[in-house]
């Protein structure tokens, strides 16, 4: 299986393919190698992460060079440097959760933005590789989650009187439950978990796309994303999974007769959790409850109003006090400030990428992504005739700014990239960098 251009050796070829591989296991790697090392190479769990040994191969052998980076809008380079910027200033001045972001969530970014130019070839090995390897991490959580019921059920005989619905609504809150359960060291945490896998459909929607001779490899892909949503009972990931659905069945027309049957398909399987979710009581009850949404609406409140509710910290905390000057305002205080500040926990935040960003990185991060996101969806709505490819990048930055409003983050607990890699390649989609590779060669 060929994965990018002119290979130099065989060896070369099968560590892309392994770290492509591993690239969903990435949150687990890391916190594995970080619990080992932590004490006396702290910095040992990112040199080793999949990610940056993947970024350092493609350009130790030149599979990404600086002509790649020319070949992109000096808009892109503004945003990229507006993110940037903060994380590299935070960092100097020690904040290494800020180091993490700009190689993990940032350069993840930039990376996939520059996958995005490679040629068809390249990119549908990557393709197959990555679906490969989500189709292998779904499996396990799935597994583990088997596991974990069988043990919950061990522990509490009465809960085999638990339909279907109520088991996965119990399961899914770990600290109710009262006892050490697995999967949540695979998952992290479900909502992010949902937040991949739709970026991960929307990709997948393009692979089956430019790759229909090998389609059996996305749709086994798809279903077992299918499944592991079902479970994780993420409603706003659910919700947005159902509207892209809809959007692929609108575009399921300019698909081939032949092929219609295999993308058809694909939507059915990112509808399939809304409609197994309502079609359960347990579960189609748990949709009226908005008591999440009002939590996190009052705490972006007491953000505004200069106070935190009770539960998070004590009243009449000033947030403010996090911009106490001019630099604060334009650069943020670093990333996991805030939540240390105020949750003693600088993993904690406002479930709000945009606040969030706000934060970290202040004017200047938040406007880079702004610019960013809308600058990818005017260069979709300018053109008069639209590949398949570049709509549905176009229609991932719209999801992702919907799930932005409740847990989405470019890099999640510091250690992973995978999420901010896939959201790079939709984004160069969106932009058309491939077909300007193309013109390129064409010209060269």
């Amino acid at each position: 299986m060929k994965i990018i251009g002119d290979r130099r050796t065989i060896f070369v070829e099968r560590s892309l393919q392994i770290l492509l591989l591993l690239m969903p296991f990435d949150l687990v790697i890391a916190e594995v190698e970080h619990g080992l090392f932590k004490d006396f190479l702290p910095m040992l769990s990112l040199v080793l992460h999949p990610f940056v040994i993947f970024a350092v191969f493609l350009i130790c052998f030149k599979q990404i060079t600086v002509a790649n980076l020319k070949r992109q809008s000096v808009i892109v380079h503004t945003a990229m440097l507006m993110l940037a910027i903060t994380c590299i200033l935070h960092a100097i001045q020690g904040n290494m959760l800020s180091l993490n972001y700009l190689i993990l969530g940032i350069g993840a970014l930039q990376l996939g933005m520059l996958l995005a130019m490679l040629p068809d070839d390249a990119q549908i090995g990557i393709m197959r590789v990555l679906a490969i390897g989500v189709w292998c991490w779904c499996i396990c959580i799935v597994s583990v989650y088997s596991v974990d019921i069988i043990r919950l059920v061990g522990t509490y005989p009465w809960m085999k009187k638990y339909s279907i619905d109520q088991m996965v609504l119990a399961i899914r809150y770990p600290e109710s439950i009262g006892m050490h359960i697995y999967y949540p060291l695979i998952t992290g945490n479900w909502n992010k978990v949902a937040n991949l896998i739709v970026v991960m459909f929307l990709f997948s929607m393009i692979a089956i796309y430019r790759d229909m001779a090998k389609r059996h490899i996305y749709l086994v892909a798809m279903a077992c994303m299918s499944m592991v949503i079902i479970l994780s009972y993420s409603r706003g990931g659910i919700l947005v999974l159902a509207g892209v659905s809809f959007i692929n069945l609108w575009l399921s027309r300019r698909i081939e007769s032949d092929h219609r049957g295999a993308w058809v398909l694909a939507c059915v399987f990112m509808l399939l959790p809304l409609i197994v979710s309502v079609s359960f009581p347990a579960m189609r009850a748990g949709w009226f409850d908005n008591s999440s949404i009002v939590e996190r609406l009052n705490q972006i409140t007491s953000l505004a109003a200069g106070t935190h509710a009770a539960g998070t910290h004590a009243a009449g905390t000033h947030a403010a006090g996090n911009f106490n000057n001019l630099i604060d305002l334009l650069i943020g205080k670093g990333v996991g400030v805030y939540g240390t500040e105020y949750f003693n926990n600088p993993f904690a935040g406002m479930h709000n990428m945009f606040i969030d960003i706000f934060l970290a990185g202040g004017v200047t991060q938040l406007l880079g992504l702004i610019i960013l996101f809308t600058y990818a969806l005017y260069r979709v709505g300018r053109r008069h005739r639209r590949s398949i490819e570049e709509i549905i990048g176009g229609v991932a930055v719209l999801a992702v700014v919907i799930l932005s409003f409740r847990e989405f983050n470019l890099n999640y607990l510091g250690v992973s990239a995978f999420l901010s890699l896939l959201l790079g390649l939709l984004l160069g989609e969106a932009i058309c960098v491939m077909n300007r590779y193309k013109n390129i060669q064409k010209h060269a």
